[in-house]
């Protein structure tokens, strides 16, 4: 009788079922972006060279393979409220921008395959850096079970051994050990 009534007091041993349909693995990690935040991450767009235009550019050469992946790409158009028929350039870099968060977050399926884990490194606005981890069930319940504080993330650079770099001494070829 003990044991029932601490059992009951501390929450039920199994975890809550799963109410309504299962989600795809892309609308799962919006359903995490949409719960604990966007991931901050070395985005190739802007490190560790920013190129004007070249987001735009990148959208527009990169649409074909967003659009390829049928799944990822209609829950990118339910997600970001863009039209179902072709897009316009400016939409295609609401997709790219959506394309590039989903691949920057990494689920992992759990043992019993009806919740996936996550670790997310976010920046709240105004805020410090967190590393967010908890789970997502099937059905999209997002369930956070930890934040702690953390440092932006290490982008790291490399450059050919010829490559200059401007300095204010001037231009100084970059040295590889």
């Amino acid at each position: 009788m003990l044991a029932l009534l601490a059992a009951a007091a501390c929450g039920s041993v199994n975890p809550a079922p799963v109410v309504g349909r299962p989600l795809s693995t892309t609308q799962l990690k919006f359903a995490v972006m949409d719960a604990v935040g966007k991931p901050v991450y070395c985005d190739p767009d802007f490190y560790p060279i920013a190129r004007e235009g070249g987001e735009q550019a990148n959208a527009i050469s990169t649409y074909p393979q967003i659009k390829a992946d049928t799944e990822a790409y209609a829950a990118i158009v339910a997600h970001e409220h863009l039209p179902s028929g072709d897009l316009t350039d400016a939409q295609k870099l609401v997709a790219y921008k959506a394309w590039k968060l989903l691949r920057a977050l990494t689920l992992t399926e759990t043992y019993n395959g009806q919740a996936y884990v996550f670790q997310i490194r976010i920046q709240p606005t105004g805020g410090t850096y967190q590393m967010v981890a908890g789970q997502v069930r099937v059905d999209g319940v997002v369930s956070v079970t930890s934040r702690t504080a953390t440092s932006a993330p290490n982008c790291p650079i490399c450059l050919a051994a010829s490559t200059l770099i401007a300095t204010p001494r001037g231009p100084v070829v970059s040295q590889h050990r």
